[in-house]
């Protein structure tokens, strides 16, 4: 067997020999566009502003959403500590769930911005954050509400 570059350092470091390996200079990565697919989203310790929504969502709302991103690991039997499978399941984590969505630690997805997107990676987009949280910040409502939520300008009835 012909020793490998790799080999031949492990051996040296484990004998106490320190190996450096010689610097190359590398450039600073080429600015990235702002108009970027779900790849560069998401990113887990980045805090994302949600889109703005002019209704109140319910359980309809946030459901797909789940199902397509979280359901996978938060099932019955799954890896992720608690179930999202229903509206009953869902409600006492809504807070929880909304702050993970914004941070982008939830849904887990490693790969980082730079990468391609990927067919099947389970980002969320702008708007599917800003369900989630609305619907949270609303008191995590089972039905959706469609009264546009307009502030009331003081001494106006």
């Amino acid at each position: 067997m012909k020793p490998t570059i790799l080999a031949f350092a492990l051996l040296s470091a484990a004998a106490g020999n320190l190996v450096l390996a010689q610097s190359t200079p590398v450039s600073p990565p080429a600015p990235q566009d702002p108009v970027q697919s779900r790849s560069a989203q998401s990113s887990p310790g980045t805090e994302r502003t949600p889109a703005p929504l002019d209704f109140t969502p319910g359980w309809a709302d946030v459901a797909p959403t789940v199902e397509a991103s979280c359901a996978s690991c938060h099932r019955a039997g799954g890896i992720a500590p608690f179930a999202l499978e229903s509206y009953e399941q869902a409600r006492p984590m809504a807070a929880a769930m909304a702050e993970a969505v914004r941070s982008g630690q939830m849904p887990p997805w490693m790969p980082g911005g730079r990468t391609p997107p990927l067919r099947y990676e389970r980002k969320l987009t702008d708007q599917e954050i800003g369900v989630i949280v609305a619907w949270a910040e609303a008191g995590a409502p089972q039905e959706r509400d469609m009264t546009p939520s307009t502030p009331q300008t003081p001494g106006q009835p």
